[in-house]
């Protein structure tokens, strides 16, 4: 895979997801990713990691620094075969994993942005909430249907311990499930356009509301 097919699927990737948000993209994850040196500095396992957003404090700065890696081996099924043709069960997980680190990625320089709070739970919690998303949205263009209801059954399924803290993965797929379970009756009842419409404009609200807000909305069923 050459760099600029790589840098090509990030790419698309992201702005995809800012559109999808309406917000801008003033720092773009390319611009953030971690050189080999740096990223093993920062690996606590001797397993390297598909895909990770960092913040860290560099030698001799002051500041947090962010830093953003997503592996070969993830973006080289998306290389095989481009998601935005077609996107199904040979590079749904490469995708999900690319959408799972861009999505907090950007959350974090948004929230920055604006001086507002964010917890750990929150941002594995939006990239949960943007796999199903942002694949639901492409295999509407695809096939004419987003399949809404077997990508968030998918998503529940697939719900594994993983990273530096299983629980907070578990706890945000769990959560994350609970809030697509909780749109779906209404889904069921609209067009397939208007499903990506619905789910779009619910995914924007969310968005920008702080996670206790989410949290309460999400656990009295007030979607």
């Amino acid at each position: 895979m050459t760099d600029s097919i790589r840098r090509s699927i990030i790419a698309q990737t992201e702005r995809r997801l800012a559109d999808s948000y309406q917000f801008p993209i003033n720092s773009s994850a390319l611009d953030f990713e971690l050189e080999p040196e740096a990223l093993a500095s920062l690996q606590k396992s001797n397993t390297p990691a598909r895909g990770a957003v960092y913040l860290y404090q560099a030698p001799d700065e002051e500041e947090l620094s962010l830093g953003f890696f997503v592996s070969h081996e993830v973006l080289n099924p998306l290389s095989e075969q481009d998601p935005f043709e077609r996107l199904d069960a040979n590079n749904i997980d490469a995708f999900w994993v690319l959408v799972e680190e861009l999505s907090p990625f950007h959350l974090i320089v948004n929230r920055a942005s604006q001086g507002r709070k964010l917890t750990l739970l929150e941002l594995e919690w939006q990239g949960e909430i943007d796999k199903v998303l942002m694949s639901g949205k492409l295999i509407l263009e695809q096939t004419g249907q987003p399949h809404f209801e077997q990508l968030s059954y998918h998503l529940h399924r697939s719900c594994r311990s993983v990273g530096s803290d299983p629980l907070l993965y578990e706890r945000a797929s769990y959560y994350a499930a609970a809030y697509w379970r909780l749109l779906m009756p209404t889904l069921r009842g609209l067009s397939s356009a208007q499903q990506v419409s619905f789910a779009q404009h619910q995914c924007q609200a969310a968005y920008h509301e702080l996670w206790c807000e989410k949290f309460r909305r999400i656990t009295k069923g007030a979607i």
